[in-house]
């Protein structure tokens, strides 16, 4: 996560406010790099998710995986970080 993002999005939230609508319905979306391993991106999806990210996206991209791998990354990411109930 880029530093300046929990600031940026209050100011935005507090936009919202002054214009009459709630913060609660704006969401952020934030993104983590497949190359960060299981580790790094469960680690920046909790900065994300205390930044109040409402959205993840992981990007496959220049991992160096080869076809169907991508998938197979993002299944394992999928159950690492779903919620346990």
């Amino acid at each position: 996560m880029g530093r300046g993002v929990p600031r940026k999005f209050e100011a935005i939230a507090n936009a919202a406010e002054r214009a009459g609508r709630l913060a609660s319905d704006i969401g952020l979306e934030g993104a983590v790099e497949l190359r960060y391993g299981l580790d790094g991106i469960e680690n920046r999806a909790q900065r994300w998710a205390e930044a109040s990210a409402t959205h993840l996206v992981v990007d496959p991209m220049h991992a160096g995986c080869h076809g169907s791998e991508h998938i197979d990354h993002l299944a394992r990411i999928a159950a690492r970080l779903s919620p346990r109930g």
